[in-house]
């Protein structure tokens, strides 16, 4: 075309033809690239925080399973175990997981079971840590004595949610006392 012609109904360019889509569609590649972003960033937080929330309960079990004292968890309704450490399955003679959900009367004769369930109540009842001197129990391994201490862990109202127990065996340190004597 001669440099002064006039163009009458010159086509548009596709830009120009779809501008608002174009824009439109920009906007929500950015948006989308940005919630992209922020979702990717939310799942490398949530992935370190189970890593670090893992690595805290193996801590937390490798100590309580290396404790040379017997520790326990019993749920408060209903004194079934919850918790039990390795100190604790030589006692019952059967693993944590065989422990777990059963309660004294399973391991224990009737007696023997009614004076430690009275105890846990009491314990759970006063919601304060009650001292066990000692405690004769027959266990797997044998009659064994124990000094126990026993403490209600509370919920976030303040109602006991389960009660823990730490107990060491003190057989030989009992049998040594009467000896000297």
């Amino acid at each position: 075309l001669p440099l002064d012609s006039i163009i009458i109904n010159k086509p548009l360019s596709i830009y120009q033809a779809f501008r608002g889509i174009f824009i439109s569609v920009l906007l929500s590649f950015a948006v989308l690239c940005v919630l992209i972003f922020y979702l990717l960033l939310s799942i490398g937080r949530r992935k370190k925080a189970e890593q670090e929330l893992t690595a805290s309960s193996n801590f937390l079990n490798s100590v309580l399973d290396n404790l040379p004292d017997i520790v326990f968890v019993k749920d408060a309704k209903d004194l079934t175990f919850v918790r039990l450490n390795r100190a604790g399955e030589a006692i019952f003679g059967e693993t944590a997981e065989q422990v777990i959900g059963k309660n004294d009367y399973d391991f224990f004769s009737e007696k023997e079971a009614d004076v430690l369930a009275e105890k846990d109540r009491d314990v759970l009842t006063s919601r304060k840590l009650h001292d066990i001197p000692f405690e004769q129990i027959h266990t797997s391994i044998g009659i064994r004595q124990f000094n126990t201490k026993k403490i209600p862990i509370l919920d976030e109202r303040g109602n006991p949610a389960f009660l823990l127990g730490i107990s060491r065996d003190i057989t030989e340190q009992m049998t040594a006392n009467r000896e000297k004597n």
